[in-house]
């Protein structure tokens, strides 16, 4: 086979990933950029049969400007940066990956816990600043910890990743309850009403999908139903939150603590309220609950599947 004659692949955001992508099986021709800007992405993907995109926002202006296009590989499990309508329309198959890091994603949801209620970033600080070698005593009570064992975590979002962060929080002992859907006219078996649960829970954790009746579901109003102390954790979508609200939570001493792994906006810029904040409760990391080496080799790996799969079934 002619070079010409390969499918010509082409990858728009190499540096989304922190490990290589593997090239597929099939014969093919492989381009790759580090990063695209908007105003690239006509230009760049213009030769491609099978396009690899991550954030690249995907539209029709982009779908014309690439007539041989036969596909779209998505190196995430979301698919809001693609028209998946205009695809359709025009039979390009999008192929997205779901539950490649459900261990992932749950464990950082888990570390975040086990930081804010055990406060470890506080302590190793008090062992460096000279705090602990200042001490009459051998330890420090700078700090008030909890025990998991005797609290309750409630979980939005009942797929793969709740389900594996139920199985941690119950091997530390915590009671665990998971909670319908705001909105719902009905509560599933096995669930507890939205509103109840808020009230019954010390650890509140997001693991749903945005849409009409999530966005900016926790708000003043559903913090203040929280218990004094609660914490929220977000590895979901950023704008389940209404940030103001939960900073004003924080502010006011109701909310005991707080891990956000996701905003609104991303990259968010400087001025953003939440990377302005600077609260001794609040941690704020950029989007990596997902990325452990082990989970972004299956995200590849599957990628990678998908395109073999696709241009061994267009040459059958």
């Amino acid at each position: 086979m002619q070079a010409a004659q390969k499918p010509q692949i082409v990858w728009l955001e190499r540096d989304s990933f922190s490990i290589a992508l593997p090239r597929p099986r099939s014969p093919h021709v492989w381009t790759e950029y580090d990063y695209t800007p908007p105003e690239k992405i006509n230009e760049r993907m213009a030769p491609a049969n099978v396009l690899i995109v991550n954030k690249c926002k995907i539209g029709p202006p982009q779908l014309d400007a690439a007539p041989g296009l036969k596909m779209i590989a998505i190196t995430a499990t979301g698919t809001d940066n693609v028209d998946l309508k205009a695809c359709e329309a025009r039979g390009i198959p999008v192929r997205n990956v779901v539950n490649y890091g459900a261990h992932a994603v749950a464990e950082h949801a888990m570390a975040c816990l086990l930081t804010l209620t055990r406060h470890t970033r506080d302590w190793s600080d008090a062992a460096h600043d000279g705090r602990w070698s200042a001490s009459r005593f051998f330890c420090l009570h700078d700090y008030s910890m909890i025990s998991l064992s005797s609290r309750t975590l409630g979980i939005v979002g009942s797929g793969s990743i709740g389900q594996q962060l139920a199985l941690f929080a119950q091997a530390f002992g915590m009671t665990v309850i998971r909670l319908e859907r705001p909105g719902a006219t009905s509560v599933r078996p096995g669930y507890v009403a939205f509103e109840q649960g808020l009230a019954r829970v010390d650890v509140l954790s997001l693991h749903c999908p945005l849409n009409s009746q999530t966005r900016g579901m926790i708000n003043a109003e559903r913090i203040a139903t929280l218990k004094p102390g609660a914490i929220i954790i977000n590895t979901a979508r950023g704008a389940l939150i209404q940030f103001e609200d939960l900073l004003a939570g924080l502010e006011s001493g109701h909310l005991g603590g707080a891990a956000i792994d996701v905003l609104d906006v991303e990259p968010p810029p400087a001025d953003h309220v939440m990377v302005r904040a600077r609260h001794p409760r609040l941690l704020l990391t950029p989007h990596v609950a997902w990325a452990t080496v082990e989970a972004q080799t299956t995200l590849a790996t599957r990628v990678r599947e998908a395109i073999d799969g696709f241009l061994s079934n267009r040459t059958k």
